[in-house]
């Protein structure tokens, strides 16, 4: 989760324009879901059987949500500042559609 959050954060809280991040991170999801084992997504997965069981991986979870919710936010923040979106919605409101 680190390794692939700290690349996630460094793209979006890059010079590029937000839709170029955004893309990225699509292409690199999908890429990683056709090579992926057929058993799915550790975090999806710890998350549905471990977390309600296991506080620790709760709360870990839970923190790193929290951490990529609030670099899409502030991503999405940073665009509509730039005129590059509209802010007709809150970046939380755009974020939580995204993700």
């Amino acid at each position: 989760m680190v390794q692939r959050n700290t690349a996630m954060f460094e793209l979006l809280d890059g010079p590029k324009p937000l839709r170029d991040k955004l893309k990225a991170i699509f292409q690199q999801l999908v890429a990683e879901e056709v090579v992926r084992d057929p058993g799915g997504c550790l975090a999806v997965n710890t998350m549905i059987e471990l977390s309600p069981r296991d506080p620790e991986v709760a709360a870990l979870l839970a923190r790193d949500t929290r951490d990529r919710l609030a670099a899409l936010s502030t991503a999405i923040a940073a665009a509509q500042r730039s005129g590059e979106i509209t802010n007709d919605r809150t970046p939380r409101e755009l974020t939580r559609i995204m993700y």
